[in-house]
């Protein structure tokens, strides 16, 4: 097997159990609420594109969005340090 094929291999099994946690996650925040009598909160955030479509719940839910959105931005600028679009921001305006 080359190579490559084993990085697509590895990289389709990454994605497979990125999805699985994902559905596990949900499954139990839907069994933890109705277990607790209903109550609930949470917050999303969706990504379309460059536009954020975020939703909050309950009493953490704006909490929780905030701490999403600091994540996406430390992910964001670790992309584009890996890409080296801050580097050459930084050394144009220097």
């Amino acid at each position: 097997m080359s190579r490559r094929k084993s990085l697509y291999s590895f990289a389709n099994t990454l994605i497979l159990i990125g999805f699985l946690l994902i559905f596990l996650s949900v499954l139990g925040i839907a069994m933890v609420s109705v277990l607790s009598g209903g109550e609930s909160s949470g917050g999303v955030i969706v990504f379309i594109g460059p536009i954020p479509v975020a939703f909050g719940w309950g009493e953490y839910g704006p909490v929780l969005i905030l701490i999403g959105t600091i994540l996406f931005l430390l992910m964001l600028f670790e992309v584009m340090l890996l890409t080296g679009k801050i580097e050459k921001w930084m050394i144009e305006n220097e």
